[in-house]
């Protein structure tokens, strides 16, 4: 699937997607043996539940199925981004002050990489406080991908 079929469906599901106080993070196709598959990702400010993405995905479905965009999917499937997909939008930060993250970013021409405890967000930044103490303020426009570190409790 294009790039510009990504767009029309991102036009399609996002209304329904805010409609019920989520927002979409990424849209991704990908193969399997039956055919490609259309993969939603959403979220809420709160963290997103099995049951609204049940929701979502009946809102959704048959406003795909009227389109000539999604003939050539077997499934689709809407669920949370999960620890192992980077934030993308600040509105995902705040709910992760605190855990460890992993932050590359542009230093003027220079792409940097920055492990440590996001300490603080706020509507332009956030901060990273690293192993060894320093505070790093790092501008979200600057931010390249930022990956939430899964730590398991003993």
């Amino acid at each position: 699937m294009d790039s510009q079929n990504i767009l029309k469906i991102k036009e399609i599901v996002e209304p329904v997607i805010d409609g019920l106080g989520a927002f979409l993070v990424d849209v991704v196709v990908r193969g399997d043996r039956r055919g490609p598959v259309l993969e939603l990702y959403v979220d809420t400010d709160a963290g997103i539940t099995i049951d609204e993405c049940a929701e979502i995905n009946r809102r959704i479905l048959p406003l795909l199925e009227s389109t000539a965009l999604l003939p050539e999917l077997s499934r689709v499937e809407v669920s949370s981004p999960g620890v192992d997909r980077p934030l993308k939008f600040m509105r995902q930060y705040p709910r992760n002050i605190g855990r460890i993250v992993d932050v590359k970013y542009c230093a003027g021409e220079i792409e940097r990489a920055i492990h440590g405890y996001l300490e603080d967000v706020d509507d332009s930044l956030i901060v990273v406080k690293t192993a060894e103490g320093d505070r790093v303020e790092v501008p979200f426009d600057a931010i390249i991908e930022t990956k939430v570190e899964v730590t398991l409790k003993h």
